[in-house]
């Protein structure tokens, strides 16, 4: 090869390499990359078209990506063959021989390889050489690049090498890629909302469910800030806590709180928040996972008004109302405080049994018959209000002060006894 040859391939070599590398920086993905590459090769090296090939293991063949080809009928028609076939696992063929080889395969004429099965289409489209080679992740080959020149070349072993490098290149490429959609895929079919958010507030990447949970489109949601979204009454209280994830003093952090949807109805969302970190420590962007928790709060609301009904009427109904454990320890005591005179023993009560509390007497025959009743209705499960919870079963029950009668009916009996005549 003479010098000035050699500088040409050198200098072919690293237009290519530099094309790739800024094709696969530019692309998320190599159905993406692909045409870009090839494009590339053909344009620098002078060749007429190439296609691409990813390996299918559930089919264990080889399946057409992408392409690219100079403007004409001919190539077209060539590339559209290509398009409609279908690589399997046998002997022969350019394509194969890369794949099953793992090597860079390098075809003078095509019309001599009687194993190529697309000879007729390439000759009518006017291709003679061809090469393939494998793009691997280690020894794992994962498809095929292949490309087509117009005239009759001899191998290029510095141009094989070339390919080889660039194989390598778009291997790992291709790898990072099919696990990045991985990931995507997981994220877009997970039942809870998943966003990225940046520093300013504003979505940066939006996952479907979250977008039908606010009735938002994909683009509305990435054209607004979370504060944009969120109840007037919650719109700051996650501040203080991005600024304390993003200074690194916390790793993460959960709370509750209220969004609006599109519509105006607000909406509860259990939201926990982390921060993806770039390798020299710097914040990137929030990862932020939303749960719709607005049935809970419906029910915990409904549960709410639902005792403090009971309340209104158990105060309306009696001057007390208590519920005591399985062990018959208080564990509530409130009351009518305007028929009590505003007293309220709950302090003195609160976790003890009804015959430990000041001023009772244990043995009294009164306190052994309510301590019977109690424990018949524990073990009969027959109490008019007794409910089952995470600590067990519950006892409640009413009652009335009975100190203003006791006295009036003693003052009635002492008045009935003065007024008796005597004999």
């Amino acid at each position: 090869m003479t010098p000035a040859r050699a500088r040409t391939s050198i200098e072919h070599r690293l237009t290519i390499e530099h094309g790739a590398t800024q094709a696969l920086s530019e692309s998320e993905s190599l159905a993406e990359a692909a045409p870009k590459i090839i494009a590339t090769v053909c344009r620098t090296l002078g060749w007429q078209c190439g296609s691409s090939w990813i390996y299918v293991p559930a089919e264990d063949a080889l399946k057409y990506t992408a392409s690219w080809g100079l403007p004409g009928k001919a190539i077209e028609q060539f590339l559209e063959a290509t398009q409609a076939m279908k690589q399997a696992r046998e002997p022969g063929g350019l394509l194969r021989r890369a794949w099953l080889g793992g090597e860079p395969v390098w075809t003078r004429d095509v019309d001599s390889d009687t194993s190529f099965q697309r000879a007729p289409a390439a000759l009518k489209a006017g291709l003679h050489s061809a090469f393939g080679f494998p793009f691997k992740a280690g020894d794992e080959v994962l498809g095929v690049m292949e490309f087509f020149s117009g005239a009759i070349r001899r191998p290029d072993s510095g141009l094989l090498d070339c390919m080889r490098y660039l194989g390598s290149q778009i291997g790992h490429f291709a790898l990072r890629a099919a696990a990045q959609e991985r990931f995507q895929s997981s994220i877009e079919l997970a039942a809870i909302g998943i966003a990225h958010v940046g520093e300013s507030g504003r979505f940066l990447h939006v996952n479907q469910w979250l977008c039908d949970l606010l009735g938002y489109t994909r683009d509305e949601l990435l054209h607004l800030t979370v504060k944009d979204v969120s109840h007037p009454d919650d719109k700051t209280i996650t501040d203080d806590m991005r600024a304390k994830l993003r200074s690194g003093h916390t790793g993460s952090f959960q709370l509750e709180k209220r969004y609006l949807r599109k519509d105006g109805s607000p909406v509860w969302v259990a939201l926990t928040v982390a921060v993806q970190r770039a390798l020299s420590g710097e914040p990137l962007h929030d990862i932020a996972v939303f749960a719709d928790i607005s049935e809970r709060k419906r029910a915990e609301e409904d549960l709410r008004n639902s005792e403090a009904r009971f309340r209104s009427l158990t105060e309306l109904s009696s001057d007390w109302y208590w519920e005591q454990d399985s062990e018959l320890r208080f564990t509530k005591f409130d009351g009518n405080r305007r028929a009590s005179g505003g007293y309220t023993p709950a302090a003195a009560i609160l976790g003890k049994r009804g015959w430990e509390i000041p001023g009772a007497i244990a043995s009294s025959a009164n306190w052994r018959m309510s301590r019977l009743s109690v424990t018949r209705s524990l073990i009969s499960r027959t109490s008019p209000r007794k409910s089952k919870s995470r600590c067990g079963s519950t006892i409640a029950g009413i009652g009335s002060t009975r100190t203003r009668r006791r006295i009036r009916d003693r003052r009635s009996c002492l008045h009935s006894t003065s007024s008796r005549p005597t004999t």
